[in-house]
């Protein structure tokens, strides 16, 4: 769950859960994930299923195949805001729910020290459009793609520290590219501690703790050094993770992410 830009009212509010399940001697993977998120007057529900396949290059590094396909729900309560224009036929009334398909891909290369992804989360834009009256417009566009290249270490500082270093990078056409420089110092695979500081002056901090051997609980508070800062008290988010895997065969999960 994930609270921003606390003090504004309306500001985005976030809540997910993601299940991920491997079979096929843990070569295959099936995942469902469920998020909810609301901006302002807009609301969307996301309930996506994802498919990987995994393949051993050697005894250390493995090489991971994703697809997707989600259906969005998606609507806007145009009548509670406030106009310029009196009767403004755009924002005078409330759209109906509407749905949408979406498909995404990615690549993800990993050893048990580090690991390198590529994604586009997103091969559609959908988007609720006006032109007499309200309706659903999908589109595929190069143009529009978000694209994500994501990459981490893990260092073994001492017996009981290790240093997890990640960095995401985004770009879309048309805007500045963002990057995240993230970090974690982490204390008997139990406590961690990190930083994470974002292009668009966003800087982050992060701990978490093992409760037990399958299940972790993360906090992130997120604090803005532009204008924002004089009408928000920053961003809270909470993680919960639950793994039982029979083994660590995949990428460092303790990477921080944010």
């Amino acid at each position: 769950m994930k609270m921003q830009w606390v003090g504004i009212k309306d500001a985005p509010v976030f809540q997910g859960l993601n299940f991920n399940l491997p079979f096929s001697n843990e070569k295959s993977y099936l995942g469902i994930t469920v998020f909810n998120d609301r901006i302002g007057v807009n609301k969307t529900t996301d309930i996506a299923l994802s498919y990987a396949h995994r393949i051993k290059l050697n005894e250390v590094h493995s090489l991971s195949f994703g697809l997707g396909a989600d259906i969005a729900i998606m609507q806007s309560n145009y009548s509670e805001l406030t106009t310029i224009m009196e009767n403004d036929p755009l924002f005078s009334a409330d759209t109906r729910t509407y749905t949408a398909p979406n498909f995404n891909t990615g690549l993800y290369f990993f050893s048990k020290k580090y690991y390198v992804g590529f994604s586009i989360p997103k091969l559609l834009t959908n988007q609720i459009v006006y032109n007499t009256a309200y309706k659903m417009e999908t589109t595929f566009n190069v143009a529009n793609f978000h694209y994500h290249l994501q990459g981490g270490y893990k260092f073994r500082l001492a017996e009981n520290y290790n240093l997890y270093t990640s960095t995401l990078v985004k770009y879309v056409a048309g805007s500045p590219i963002q990057v995240d420089l993230n970090t974690m110092l982490e204390y008997n695979e139990q406590i961690g501690l990190g930083l994470t500081y974002r292009t668009s002056t966003i800087v982050n901090g992060l701990l978490n703790f093992k409760i037990t051997k399958s299940l972790k609980i993360g906090y992130s508070y997120g604090y803005n050094f532009n204008e924002l800062r004089n009408f928000s008290n920053g961003s809270h988010e909470i993680i919960l993770i639950f793994n039982q895997a029979k083994n660590k065969l995949n990428a460092p999960e303790e990477t921080p992410r944010f």
